[in-house]
């Protein structure tokens, strides 16, 4: 089970609408959201390069390739994703997502969604490759030793043609998922959607993704009931200052038109507003 923090009034309107929004996530709190990757991973990696035992003039060519390259990443085919926590109750997510301990968090069971496979997207015009969900990886040594091999190991095998025959698509597939490391307290995972770039419309598929633009930013849709009592909301927690009851929560799902088991609880943060 993964768990998402939110506002009471976020909570009812997901309730009510019964989906989750998939947003923008060059347009989250972490202003290197997926631009970490092609510029500061990057620039770590490229640093090790020119200091390796590979040809200078192979090397700078190729990172005055992929220089030229990742500037176009960043503004094309931008991921969509809505954020988890691993844990149920943890207090970074409370402070930043969860109304300061006022709020709720909702635990989802991703086994219920067909077609949502654990493993990293990418641009693809196969939906099933298009979205997923992973763990976050946040910024660290290891993170830029992986990185350095991969990227040290495609030169010395393909010369010049590195960048298109696994550099690039590498930092593509990844840049959705690696974040700034002070952001570790999160224990995040996140599902993330590449939408196509043919179609603002509904998208035929298993997971029957579709865009709203009439939001003040446009975000996509993913259902987590099939209307029937079959749903993914497997818990839902109160913030330790949160003013719901559990009467009132009962309430706003009967108000929905939900059924189902949910396990409810509180959280046992501690937390003093002030």
């Amino acid at each position: 089970m993964y768990f998402h923090y939110c506002r009471v009034d976020t909570f009812k309107n997901i309730m009510n609408s019964k989906v989750l929004w998939l947003s923008n996530l060059t347009e989250s709190n972490d202003t290197q959201e997926v631009t970490r990757t092609f510029d500061i991973l990057w620039s770590a990696v490229k640093r090790r390069l020119l200091e390796s035992d590979i040809d200078r003039d192979v090397v700078e060519k190729e990172i005055e390739i992929l220089d030229h390259q990742y500037q176009i990443e960043v503004q094309i085919d931008k991921p969509y994703g809505i954020c988890f926590c691993k844990k149920a109750d943890v207090l970074q997510q409370w402070l930043e997502y969860g109304d300061k301990t006022r709020g709720v968090v909702l635990g989802f069971d991703f086994n219920w969604f067909n077609g949502l496979k654990k493993e990293m997207p990418h641009p693809s015009s196969n939906f099933l490759n298009a979205i997923g969900y992973d763990e976050v990886l946040y910024h660290d040594k290891q993170l830029e030793d992986d990185f350095y091999k991969i990227c040290y190991d495609a030169i010395k095998e393909n010369g010049l043609n590195a960048w298109i025959m696994g550099i690039r698509p590498t930092f593509k597939h990844y840049s959705a998922f690696i974040k700034n490391p002070t952001f570790d307290g999160e224990y995040e995972t996140r599902i993330v959607y590449y939408p196509p770039n043919r179609s603002k419309e509904f998208v035929d598929n298993a997971l029957q993704i579709s865009e709203l633009v009439d939001a003040p930013f446009a975000h996509y849709c993913l259902p987590w009931t099939n209307g029937n009592g079959n749903n993914a909301l497997k818990a839902i927690g109160l913030g330790c200052n949160c003013d719901l009851t559990q009467e009132d929560v009962y309430s706003i799902l009967n108000n929905a038109g939900l059924s189902g088991e949910f396990q409810l609880f509180r959280s046992e943060c501690s937390y003093r507003l002030r």
